[in-house]
């Protein structure tokens, strides 16, 4: 075992003691383990609804990304697209969540397109920012529907400062560690972005992002969790956010106790049924992935590869063409 791979798999021990410890805190509440026996799901079709919801999710994700690489001069039929976005799903799964994912489709991808890496790895990310809008709009509903008023204090600025500092540490972070890299992703999305492919891109992202959070409701159905739709969404969409730091392995445990936190505090939800609902819509989303992995085998995708798309300094310059 080489230093990198000691690393790596020390890593990935250390996220899975996190995940562990989380969860170990989550059903330290006996209400909680009291709570979580099979009868609670006395709905069953919702949990199909949610199956449904979340297959729907990935196709219209691969959808969105597709128009996405269009957008940067790549193109890949459709059925390629997808079957690297549900590899990636399933790479999650077992990784840090969304980053290792990404990792990983992105390097599926840069193996059918090998001259278009920095572009590939744009389109990623415009994939990412292309959702900004849909859940820009999702927040304003959800505020104005659960009449929660809004106010500027020195909390909110304070939590406003906090994430914009987050982005441009992150922008200086990558500058000082991969200028080149740094410098090809700009020149990329420069040279090549079609706007109209990008805001294509947005539209697209609304349903991808309502069907994504639908998965969660049909769940909660699945167990009768009191609590009205929009409550629910705007529950998982703190979790979501929560849950997308890469310190365990695919957001457990931070979710579900955002989950049961939030649902108690707004609605007075048991503790067993927001956190059945959330590790519900989690394993319908596994189960859709690895579905998807079956349908689609990795013939051509080696573990060690996943890395290459985002940290190789080799990347081909963006004035290359492949399509």
């Amino acid at each position: 075992m080489t230093r990198v791979q000691g690393r790596d798999a020390l890593l990935w021990g250390a996220r899975l003691v996190i995940t562990a410890l989380l969860l170990a805190w989550v059903f330290s509440n006996d209400d909680v383990r009291r709570g979580m026996r099979p009868a609670q799901f006395s709905r069953p079709w919702f949990l199909v609804a949610a199956f449904a919801s979340s297959t729907l999710t990935a196709l219209l994700g691969a959808w969105r990304w597709s128009v996405c690489l269009r957008a940067l001069g790549c193109t890949l039929p459709y059925s390629a697209v997808l079957r690297c976005l549900l590899a990636g799903n399933a790479a999650g799964l077992l990784s840090i969540g969304q980053l290792g994912a990404d990792a990983v489709r992105g390097t599926l991808v840069a193996k059918r397109l090998p001259n278009n890496k920095v572009a590939i790895a744009s389109s990623i990310a415009l994939d990412h920012l292309c959702a900004f809008p849909a859940m820009l709009i999702l927040g304003a509903i959800l505020i104005y529907q659960m009449g929660i008023a809004p106010s500027l204090n020195r909390h909110s600025a304070t939590t406003v400062a906090i994430v914009a500092a987050a982005l441009v540490i992150t922008g200086v972070l990558l500058e000082l560690w991969s200028p080149g890299l740094h410098k090809r992703l700009l020149l990329t999305v420069r040279d090549r972005l079609n706007v109209n492919g990008a805001l294509l891109a947005a539209v697209i992202a609304a349903p991808v992002v309502l069907s994504h959070y639908a998965v969660f409701w049909f769940a909660a159905q699945a167990v009768q969790l009191p609590a009205n739709p929009f409550g629910v969404f705007g529950a998982i969409v703190v979790a979501d956010a929560i849950a997308a730091l890469p310190i365990t392995i695919a957001g457990l445990g931070f979710r579900e106790k955002s989950f049961e936190l939030l649902l108690q505090r707004w609605y007075g939800v048991a503790p067993a049924l927001s956190v059945q609902a959330s590790l519900a819509g989690f394993a319908v989303i596994a189960l859709t992935a690895v579905i998807g992995v079956l349908c689609f085998p990795l013939n051509d995708f080696r573990a060690g590869d996943a890395k290459n798309l985002l940290l190789n300094e080799s990347l081909a310059p963006p004035t290359s063409t492949n399509t």
